[in-house]
């Protein structure tokens, strides 16, 4: 999914503007510079209950449906679940933003900008009635 929307101008990458020094000095500000900001959002986010999960009676999944896809993505932490189960009914926004993936980083050894990457994650925004 999040290769299909790079591939469609969907993000504002990040570091791709910044080269050489450019790039240097903002990593001498920031720990990394990951390719696409934590601010960008995912569409067609969704809470689904699964009641019927074997290891947990109240955990919800994170879902996606949009142009790109339809998938299960992974679930709510247990800890955020079992609190947030009761109040599905009354959500009222969902929204997911992205983190993880590609960064650049210093090596201050080496004087030099390495890539790396993490596992891509999910977090999730949601309003709700109480």
């Amino acid at each position: 999914l999040i290769n299909k929307m790079k591939n469609n101008d969907d993000f504002f990458l990040l570091y791709s503007d910044l080269k050489g020094n450019e790039l240097k000095e903002e990593l001498l500000y920031e720990d990394k510079v990951y390719e696409i900001s934590d601010y960008e959002v995912i569409p067609g986010v969704f809470l689904q209950k699964e009641p019927d999960n074997p290891y947990d009676e109240n955990a919800i999944k994170v879902m996606i449906s949009n142009e790109y896809s339809e998938f299960h993505v992974g679930y709510v932490p247990r800890e955020y679940a079992s609190r947030l189960v009761n109040h599905m009914d009354n959500i009222v926004s969902c929204n997911a933003y992205i983190n993880g993936g590609k960064y650049k980083t210093l090596d201050y050894l080496e004087e030099k900008i390495v890539t790396k990457e993490s596992d891509y994650g999910l977090r999730v925004h949601l309003e709700y009635k109480v």
